[in-house]
This record gives structure tokens, sequence and C-alpha cells, in this order.
């Protein structure tokens, strides 16, 4: 069970992409601090009523129970009617007018440090912090183990690998070259290359025509090397 309190309010107190990171690497105590941990077992009491409330009238919009420790809150989840309850009120004081804590939650703060730090120097602290450990390792590698069951995987068809083996190996070399890999753009090139020589005879020949012509006789070259 505290498993899940670790996961539903602590990460939140530490972050989560420090929590998510940090959690299967190394124990609790290296990334939660002592006050980490006691804020947010203060949180988890200060609103168990008003949660538990909305819970029972399954209504998460609004509740008409006030937390426990502090005068704020979810203006919308603690609307300005709610009524605090009794232990409220005679514990508030003025220091918590602009809705903070009060004495009461100050003082409970310093109570839930006190036995956090207590617990984590205890064996029970150690055997459950390595159990923790040992719990986010195995969630994770589920997690991956199911993500990689679900992925489809293709494979691309190519000769690239084949066609460099051939062609380090000489006495394959010809082949390659009549196999066609090489023989389309060979051909575009060759034909490319005659297309430019004629164009230049033609324009030794007549070097009286205009820019006109020269462009006719480029565009008649280029629709040669494509086929057109």
């Amino acid at each position: 069970m505290y498993h899940d309190f670790i996961n539903f309010f602590i990460k939140p107190v530490v972050g989560k992409r420090k929590f998510d990171t940090s959690s299967i690497k190394f124990l609790p105590s290296r990334y939660v601090t002592v006050s980490d941990e006691a804020f947010a077992l203060l949180t988890f009491e200060n609103n168990y009523d008003c949660w538990l409330d909305m819970a029972i009238r399954n209504d998460w919009a609004a509740s008409n129970v006030r937390p426990l420790y502090s005068t704020g809150g979810n203006g919308n989840q603690t609307p300005s009617k709610a009524q605090a309850n009794q232990e409220f009120k005679d514990n508030n004081s003025s220091t918590s007018m602009y809705q903070g804590w009060s004495v009461q939650g100050i003082r409970r703060f310093n109570n839930l440090y006190d036995l956090v730090l207590k617990e984590r120097n205890t064996e029970a602290g150690f055997l459950f912090e390595e159990g923790f450990l040992q719990y986010m390792q195995e969630k994770k590698d589920k997690r991956n183990k199911k993500d990689h069951q679900n992925n489809v995987y293709e494979m691309c068809r190519h000769d690239l690998w084949a066609l460099d083996n051939d062609i380090n190996d000489a006495s394959t070399a010809d082949a390659v070259l009549e196999s066609g890999h090489y023989k389309t753009t060979t051909n575009l090139f060759q034909n490319l290359q005659d297309v430019l020589e004629d164009t230049e005879n033609d324009d030794d020949d007549d070097d009286e025509e205009d820019d006109d012509n020269l462009s006719s006789a480029s565009s008649v070259g280029f629709k040669k090397v494509v086929g057109v």
C-alpha cells in the first residue's frame, strides 16, 4: 500500500521526471528527502476528509468539507460556504488568514518529519527501501516487455550490403556493373555528355546565332537525355 502512496503522493512532491529516473536506480532516501515524505503525508491527512466526502457522493467537483490543516485549496472543490471541522476551528491562527497552514498543521508536519526520520534509520526502513527499489525495477521490466510484445517491426527490402560486398570483390566487379545496378545511371550520364558535346559543336558552327537559338538547342538536348 505504501508503494502506491509513494507513486501517487510522493512522486508529485519530488517531481515526476526526477522520480521516474531515480526510482529504478537508487534507494528512495537518495532522491526523496525527509521533508518531501513528511509533506506528502501531511497533504494526504489534510485533504483526506474532503476527498472521502467527494468519493461518497460521487462528486469530484466540490465538497462541503474543508481541509484539515489549511484554509486554502482548490476554490472549486472547497467553496466558501464549506464548514471547517471543530478541530480546525480550535487550532486555527491568524498566520493562516492568507490561505496558509494552521499552527496545528505546522506542528503536525514537524511531528511527521521526526517519525519519518526515525523510521528510515530502522531495519524495517532499510528493508522497505530495498524492496521498493526492486519493485520499481520489476515494474519497469514488465512495462518494457509488454511494450516490446506490442511493437510490430518490418524490415525494408534492400541490396545495399550485398552490393557493397560485390563491389569489394574485384573478380565480380564487371558482373555487378552488368547486372543493371549502375546501367541506368551510367547510360544517363553518357547521354548527357554526348548531348553537351553536340551542343558545343553546334555553338562553334553557329557563333552568330542569338541566345534564343542556344536556349532552344539546350531544350532539345535535355529532351534527348530524359528520353522525351
